[in-house]
């Protein structure tokens, strides 16, 4: 039988799966380059803020969390903040034919979000190492990760969409 924390933690993956698949297929696709609310980083990111301390709340021990396994976190979307405002700096903008400002992201913003994951779950297997009992906190947090990383990428491209449009 699948324990709560299991449970939480499968969870944590299938959302951040889903999110990924999501985010990836809408890098290439062209679309407008409107002035972009922030509604899905933000949502993913408090579900995602949700989940992290949830898992932290049922695995840290009671000395609480390690400031070592704090700063691989915040490193981790540090790290992704910087490979997210590259991306960022990497799509194309242009204006249409009918005068539209759009976008669309090349293959290497589909290889930079897959390094970008691919660090943050690293991070992970660093801070297994630095806490046993945190394990997963990399799954339990991908979510967050996602939601400020799109966040930033997304604030790069929509300043230069305004510079293109202006």
């Amino acid at each position: 039988m699948m324990s709560a924390a299991d449970s939480s933690l499968a969870v944590n993956v299938v959302l951040g799966l889903l999110a990924l698949a999501w985010i990836l297929s809408r890098q290439v696709q062209k679309r407008p380059a409107k002035p972009s609310s922030l509604r899905a980083p933000v949502i993913l990111a408090a579900v995602g803020l949700y989940e992290t301390v949830s898992f932290l709340q049922d695995s840290a021990p009671a000395q609480g969390v390690p400031v070592t396994v704090l700063a691989l976190l915040v490193l981790g979307v540090v790290i992704g903040g910087a490979l997210a405002a590259w991306r960022g700096s990497q799509v194309r903008v242009w204006r249409d034919a009918d005068g539209t400002v759009v976008r669309q992201g090349p293959a290497l913003t589909v290889l930079l979000w897959l390094v970008a994951v691919g660090v943050h779950l690293g991070l992970d297997v660093l801070i297994d190492h630095v806490d046993h009992g945190l394990s997963g906190l990399g799954s339990a947090s991908l979510v967050l990760y996602l939601g400020v990383v799109l966040g930033v990428q997304s604030l790069v491209v929509q300043r230069r969409a305004q510079l293109l449009a202006a």
